[in-house]
């Protein structure tokens, strides 16, 4: 095969990439272009162009401090084994959840503006399980909705969180979120239906015989049934009734015959 060698195709930037939202023009410089840029966001347009448009980057808020409402400010201890799993925005507060590499050693927590408002090892999230997350900013002080798939879904009030760390005006630093916390009070009870039960089908007993035997059971009355299941825990805990099934028949043997000819085999 023959070897083809192409122009090379420089371009300098010297104030950064070259934040182009126009579709029309975009993609279309005939000899192709690269662009290799810091601090940016990529923006669909139709088909698989894609403008570049400049941010302003990360800057540094706060730093690792365990500060804590009851304790003497200092250094966290293990900062370098967290890992951020969220972070959103309510009513201008800025929340963040913390996990440790050494879940054993240092327990998750929950950050507001920088300062730690919820701290427990029976928070129930570990980097193992990235979280799902939501917010509700129309009700008093914000909630946060957070949920792993592993564990069940739990709901925050930010303005209480604040106020058990001294954080609002009339707020008291308690133990409510440390070591009172219980994250029972603060989970959703997750419903889930059963499954339904299947008739699959009905057998003969091995002892039906003659004129009045009850064909697929031994002590049922001949009639109709329906059945319907439910889980019940060694405490006590019940969940709902599964759908009921089909009205399942139980008849009797109406001959003893066995000919090939009705009203015999068919006859029940």
């Amino acid at each position: 095969m023959k070897q083809q060698h192409y122009p090379h195709d420089i371009k300098t930037y010297q104030k950064g990439i070259q934040s182009d939202t126009n579709k029309e023009i975009l993609g279309r410089a005939e000899n192709g272009e690269h662009v290799d840029a810091l601090n940016m966001r990529s923006m669909s347009m139709d088909g698989d162009n894609m403008a570049k448009k400049k941010i302003k980057g990360e800057d540094l808020l706060y730093d690792a401090l365990d500060n804590r409402c009851f304790v003497e400010v200092g250094p966290l201890a293990g900062a370098d084994t967290y890992e951020c799993m969220m972070t959103q925005e309510v009513n201008g507060n800025i929340i963040e959840l913390w996990a440790s590499t050494e879940p054993g050693k240092y327990p998750p927590f929950i950050r507001i503006n920088g300062q730690i408002v919820l701290m427990s090892d029976a928070l129930p999230f570990n980097l193992n399980y990235p979280v799902q997350y939501d917010k509700n900013e129309s009700c008093v002080g914000g909630e946060i909705y957070i949920t792993d798939n592993n564990v069940s879904p739990m709901v925050l009030s930010v303005i209480d969180m604040m106020d058990n760390s001294a954080m609002t005006e009339g707020g008291e630093c308690t133990q409510k979120y440390f070591g009172d916390f219980d994250p029972a009070n603060y989970s959703i009870p997750v419903s889930s239906e059963l499954y339904k039960p299947a008739f699959v089908k009905q057998e003969s007993v091995s002892t039906a015989s003659g004129y009045d035997a009850t064909f697929g059971t031994s002590g049922l009355v001949v009639g109709s049934y329906s059945y319907s299941y439910r889980l019940v825990t060694a405490e006590g805990e019940r969940t709902p009734f599964s759908p009921i099934t089909e009205l399942i028949p139980v008849a009797r043997r109406k001959t003893s015959q066995f000919g090939p000819q009705y009203p015999y085999s068919h006859t029940h």
